[in-house]
């Protein structure tokens, strides 16, 4: 994920405005970063960064430039030679098999304990008690403590009462970005795209809790803040 908020932040900060050393810059940082993202061979991550891209072009007004990426995106991806094995098979059906899974074993947990959940830092535990991890797991797969729905996972650990909480920030998270982009402010942009493509991908993977995705994000959002308060002293 963190290569498509590099993509995604280059692209929204791109502007002829710029000086032409930082265009460069930026651009290289696109050359760079794309095949790198491609490369992963994730599904979740392709969608994920095609979202934040489409809102940038989006707001810009240049859809065009979009759909000529995206077409180069896809040729690419098709005429590129696979890994063996089924990481590089994009049409694999076993991930997704063993996420379905995980999901409705998530909201299976919500439903036990719909109020206040498991508690958050719990997880590791519980999976190892209702054998969905093996004991050799427990300590080495990363996984273990977490499930493949940041949502599902705040329901399961913190209940209805953290989840309305946890929605809380978020909006108010949304609205600061909303705040800024209604000023064209290229940070409010950046954030609120990125923004975007992390809760989708958060529908596949636990990403709202992995740090250097926290670290991002809120990085992302502090500068909106400082932004904001610089625009109202001006």
């Amino acid at each position: 994920m963190i290569l498509a908020f590099s993509l995604i932040l280059s692209l929204a900060f791109f502007s002829k405005n710029k000086q032409l050393a930082n265009r460069y810059l930026v651009a290289g940082s696109l050359v760079l970063g794309l095949p790198a993202l491609i490369f992963t061979w994730s599904r979740s991550s392709y969608l994920a960064f095609a979202l934040g891209s489409f809102l940038v072009f989006w707001q810009r007004k240049a859809m065009r430039i979009f759909l000529v990426m995206m077409l180069i995106v896809i040729v690419v991806i098709i005429l590129l030679p696979k890994p063996k094995g089924e990481g590089g098979n994009l049409s694999r059906q076993s991930t997704t098999t063993a996420r379905i899974a995980n999901w409705s074993k998530s909201f299976e947990l919500f439903t036990r304990q719909p109020i206040f959940g498991y508690g958050f830092n719990t997880m590791r535990y519980l999976n190892l008690k209702t054998g969905f991890i093996l004991p050799a797991e427990f300590s080495l797969n990363h996984s273990a403590g977490g499930l493949d729905n940041s949502f599902l996972f705040v329901l399961a650990t913190t209940g209805v009462v953290g989840f309305l909480s946890y929605l809380w920030l978020l909006q108010t998270m949304v609205k600061m970005g909303l705040k800024a982009l209604k000023k064209s402010r290229q940070i409010g942009l950046a954030f609120v795209a990125t923004f975007l493509s992390l809760v989708f991908h958060s529908f596949f993977q636990n990403s709202l809790f992995y740090p250097f995705n926290l670290i991002w994000m809120w990085l992302l959002l502090a500068s909106v803040r400082k932004d904001s308060g610089q625009a109202r002293m001006t």
